[in-house]
């Protein structure tokens, strides 16, 4: 079975705790700063191997890497498909 895709109705999902979600809830749902200002659309979730998931956001500027933790995520709203996000400041050297 390696390789292969395992696919199950939503219905029989479990309930996840506060707070948890599944990729597919995140997939595509839009990325907002807290201005309102559009970053993009999720494109992924990437395992790192840290505690936290990164979100591979795909927008106007380009790929955007987020780390789907409380410092940068402030809210997810899975039925309007929407998360707002501290927009991150990258230090770019020289």
């Amino acid at each position: 079975m390696r390789g292969a895709e395992l696919r199950i109705a939503e219905s029989e999902l479990g309930v996840l705790p506060e707070g948890s979600y599944y990729y597919h809830q995140l997939v595509g749902s839009q990325v907002d700063d807290e201005s309102g200002s559009v970053i993009g659309t999720v494109e992924s979730v990437m395992e790192t191997g840290a505690d936290a998931r990164v979100l591979v956001v795909r927008g106007p500027e380009g790929e955007t890497l987020l780390p789907f933790a409380a410092a940068f995520v402030k809210s997810v709203d899975v039925e309007r498909r929407r998360l707002v996000v501290v927009r991150p400041e990258y230090v770019v050297a020289d």
